[in-house]
């Protein structure tokens, strides 16, 4: 009867082992696609204030050229 509740006890922490290894890799997919994200964002950041800085900056260099120094 003792080796039963072993057999048990060992079918059990098997199976709370296998729910945990589950746990463990869904939330590591998450994270890597939640960090793949922010990195996608990031980027999608950069790329736009470089984007407007250099809309800016040329319409600010037209705006010289034409009115302040005519030639």
């Amino acid at each position: 009867m003792a080796d039963m509740d072993h057999e048990k006890l060992a079918q059990r922490l098997e199976h709370r082992l296998d729910k945990i290894e589950d746990k463990i890799d869904r939330y590591l997919e998450l994270h890597a696609h939640q960090e793949s994200d922010l990195r996608w964002v990031k980027g999608y950041i950069k790329v736009s204030l470089s984007a407007i800085i250099a809309i800016g900056a040329g319409l600010i260099t037209t705006i010289f050229k034409t009115f302040i120094n005519p030639t």
